[in-house]
């Protein structure tokens, strides 16, 4: 019997531990730009992440909000890079517009960040001025795969706790 209070218990307990919590997004803001030959060159960005960037990757356009002025007129983004620069503590982002006849143009920045997943505003070092804002959404309650193991789990335990003593028979040695 003392065997089934420990395995109901042991159960309990890994199917609580097992509920997976609610993933935080990250979500990245950058805006820039830079004059140059008699452009005026724009450009601003939007992109949500399930998890931090780390090394230097191309995001998905079709999930980044992404905007590119020459002069004023929207030319549409071609690509960005985001992420860390060679394995080193400066993290870059390249914003490129789409070829304008045979020009393409870029804007392109560098920040001193440890990681990409640190909650604030920072100034570009290098490149061209710009601004990265680095926002971390943590989920304001547990999901409800959470609250019923959690449920589940305690009336495991009630329930094994409940459980009427097997009661040993006296036996009498005459």
């Amino acid at each position: 019997m003392k065997i089934r209070h420990v395995l109901m218990s042991a159960i309990a307990l890994g199917s609580a531990a097992l509920s997976a919590p609610a993933s935080a997004a990250v979500i990245y803001d950058w805006s820039g730009s830079s004059t140059g030959g008699g452009v005026r060159m724009e450009a601003s960005f939007s992109f949500q992440s399930d998890s931090p960037l780390g090394d230097e990757q191309i995001l998905n356009l079709s999930t980044a909000n992404c905007v590119f002025r020459l002069n004023g007129s929207n030319v549409g983004c071609a690509r960005i890079i985001m992420g860390r620069s060679f394995g080193v503590n400066l993290n870059s982002i390249s914003v490129m517009a789409n070829p304008v006849g045979i020009v393409a143009f870029s804007i392109n920045s560098g920040f001193t960040l440890a990681s990409l997943d640190t909650t604030g505003s920072y100034q570009s070092i290098n490149g061209s001025p710009s601004t990265l804002t680095v926002t971390n959404t943590a989920p304001a309650v547990p999901e409800p795969a959470t609250w019923a193991m959690l449920i589940v789990g305690f009336g495991l335990i009630g329930g094994t706790l409940r459980q009427p003593k097997a009661s040993t028979a006296a036996t009498s040695h005459a």
